[in-house]
């Protein structure tokens, strides 16, 4: 497998323009990893990239399915994972927001067999009873591989871990061994943060200046083409906000700061989401060195040349 470089934070924090930065310096193509710029049609309300910086630098996964259309992260498993490995791309840098995105094309696609509920149901049970570091260490017990790569808060994944286990009678690493993805990809993982209450300042910016653009129109325009208001895209931030608005006559002041207000929420739970990961560098967006990111990014690019 390819090695990859990723740059992800959370909603208004500049990492798309990091990303840009670096990209054209290195010549390197971008895959997006932004759950809401796959859709056609909405391009104020999420943040696409510019003409001219499309122009500038490759760009790819933006602009690919219809907002009627379902997408997922294992569809972008499969489709970041065909750019990555099945094409010239070299080092491509995966920038985005979408947590899960990014962890289900590092930890590859699994095919294993449905569990039972009743199964699921009790892991679950058992670790609101015992907390997660007693599951963890169960599940270091049981399937210490899986263990080792996940931290030892991470409910989910230390969950998904022993139901596999008890659901199957299989540890969760045997199937990746079985399935060929045991081997971990060479990543360089960065992330960039900054104090809540600044990101939050310029989510609250951002999409007031949205919205002076012109995203009401762009939102009736979406209608006006036959989207629907429970369409996989219609349902994004910022725009299922000003549908109240456009269908149900609620005062626009009100969806405003509503769309505000869900955004930072999405928001403070990117920051959550980043506490759990393994990443390589974190860098606090205030102080920011760019000649420091340069050296990591070079560095990466010549140890797997």
């Amino acid at each position: 497998m390819k090695p990859v470089i990723i740059i992800q934070g959370p909603t208004a924090v500049g990492k798309s323009s990091l990303a840009l930065s670096l990209a054209e310096k290195f010549n390197l193509d971008i895959i997006s990893a932004d759950s809401r710029q796959i859709y056609k049609y909405m391009d104020l309300g999420t943040a696409k990239p510019e003409a001219d910086e499309l122009a500038r630098v490759k760009h790819h996964l933006i602009d690919i399915i219809r907002p009627d259309e379902k997408y997922n992260a294992g569809a972008f498993a499969q489709d970041a994972s065909r750019l990555v490995d099945d094409t010239d791309l070299k080092f491509p840098i995966i920038c985005g927001g979408t947590g899960f995105y990014i962890s289900s094309f590092l930890e590859g696609l699994c095919i294993i067999p449905e569990i039972a509920v009743e199964v699921r149901n009790k892991v679950m049970s058992d670790y609101d009873k015992l907390g997660s570091i007693l599951m963890y260490d169960k599940l270091s017990e049981i399937d210490p591989i899986v263990a080792k790569r996940i931290s030892d808060n991470d409910k989910q994944r230390i969950c998904r871990g022993l139901e596999v286990f008890f659901g199957t009678g299989k540890k969760l690493s045997d199937f990746w061994e079985e399935q060929g993805i045991l081997t971990p990809r060479k990543v360089l993982n960065i992330v960039v943060v900054d104090d809540r209450e600044d990101i939050y300042h310029r989510i609250n910016t951002r999409y007031e200046i949205m919205v002076k653009n012109g995203l009401l129109d762009e939102t009736r325009k979406l209608l006006e083409m036959g989207y629907k208001e429970n369409d996989p895209g219609m349902t994004a931030v910022g725009y299922k906000e000003l549908l109240e608005n456009l269908l149900h006559k609620r005062p626009l002041s009100e969806c405003i700061n509503l769309a505000k207000q869900h955004s930072r929420n999405y928001a403070k739970r990117q920051l959550t989401w980043y506490r759990k990961c393994k990443l390589d560098l974190v860098f606090y967006r205030k102080s920011i060195k760019y000649k420091d990111i340069d050296y990591y990014i070079e560095k990466f690019i010549n140890e797997n040349n």
